[in-house]
């Protein structure tokens, strides 16, 4: 793979994970290896930082710009630039891919796992059976905010929730689902912190309890709105010798 799959002169977008190394897929891993220059936030580069053979840009929200420019310089240079983003860049990070492209349009991606995979697993349930909903922004929530609360309201699909950091956390989103009429307060809810990496937690709750909790939660935290339970089966009414009677409605 390697140098095959990455050109001269070429600016690739690679998800290096949620955070555990070990997570990090075998193709990330080679074409962080043979990269002239390797570039992302310190979060994404410390989990590929021990593969880092070239030049390393730690990008930071104040100099990404300027940083990103400088490294479609480098590719035009015939460099074999990557771009670091935690998890899976097609799942959260679409503002920061779409900052990447307007430096070098034509960046392709390689997917990495998501927190969301993660959360999915734990939660013992089905990606068909699920909505991925990312508050993960720095605006224009309102679109996600109405599909939250429609989703939610329908109660027919497992809600993937990534919180907006520090300003809307599960909290204040299960308040706000329970203002809006969206859910009731006992609709279960699950939280997790920090997957794959040390201090990793699980929280199970409801939409109540933790609209009334005063936890605070880090940046690193999925929230998972279960489904509402299948109503059970009406029983079949039975005739006075105890077996079903098909005549009756």
């Amino acid at each position: 793979m390697g140098d095959k799959a990455m050109p001269e002169g070429s600016v690739t977008i690679v998800g290096v994970g949620p955070g555990d190394p070990n997570m990090v897929t075998l193709a990330v891993r080679e074409l962080v290896q043979h990269a002239d220059v390797v570039a992302g936030f310190g979060a994404s580069l410390a989990i590929v930082d021990g593969w880092i053979a070239g030049e390393r840009l730690a990008l930071t929200y104040h100099n990404q710009e300027v940083t990103l420019a400088s490294l479609a310089r480098l590719a035009r240079d015939r460099k074999r630039c990557v771009v670091c983003a935690y998890g899976d860049p097609s799942v959260s990070a679409r503002e920061f891919v779409e900052l990447v492209r307007k430096h070098w349009p034509d960046a392709p991606m390689v997917p990495g796992v998501s927190s969301v995979q993660v959360s999915i697993a734990r939660a013992g349930i089905a990606a068909e059976d699920s909505i991925v909903i990312t508050l993960h922004r720095r605006g224009g929530t309102e679109q996600a905010l109405a599909e939250l609360e429609e989703t939610a309201r329908s109660g027919h699909r497992h809600i993937v929730l990534l919180p907006r950091p520090h300003d809307f956390m599960p909290p204040a989103i299960a308040a706000y689902l329970l203002e809006q009429g969206a859910a009731d307060a006992f609709r279960e809810v699950l939280v997790y912190e920090r997957l794959t990496l040390p201090g990793e937690t699980a929280l199970r709750t409801t939409l109540g309890d933790l609209a009334a909790s005063a936890q605070k939660f880090s940046n690193l935290t999925v929230m998972v709105l279960l489904k509402s339970p299948a109503p059970p089966s009406p029983a079949p009414s039975v005739d006075g010798d105890g077996g079903a009677d098909a005549s009756r409605p």
